[in-house]
């Protein structure tokens, strides 16, 4: 049986191929940086960084540590670690396990008659 072929053009073969070299474009210098002015304080500087400290405290509805950051100016809360939202859900599931926990019961005493 033999196989004959419709097309009268063959199908080039994939040679060895060689790698494809992209014109590398030469680094650009930077510009110098020259300041303004008359630099308005909003754009110009990044605002300090305000004092801050580092609260541990432990959650009673859950058990766990919580870690906070805490603005020192204001004494607001800045960060927590675990957030609010998890603590809830964790109480939450702690209530529901405390619920499927079997009562313990007390035997009543035996009295002799």
């Amino acid at each position: 049986m033999a196989i004959s072929s419709t097309s009268q053009n063959p199908v080039p073969v994939p040679g060895p191929r060689e790698p494809v070299i992209q014109p590398v474009k030469p680094a650009e210098s930077p510009q110098p940086v020259t300041p303004a002015a008359n630099p308005s304080p909003k754009t110009s500087e990044a605002p300090l960084a305000a004092p801050t400290s580092r609260r541990t405290t432990l959650d009673q509805s859950t058990g766990e540590f919580i870690l906070q950051v805490i603005d020192d100016h204001t004494g607001q809360k800045i960060s927590q670690s675990p957030d609010e939202a998890i603590l809830r859900i964790r109480a939450y599931a702690r209530q529901l396990d405390a619920a499927k926990q079997p009562v313990p019961t007390v035997p009543k005493a035996q009295t002799k008659g």
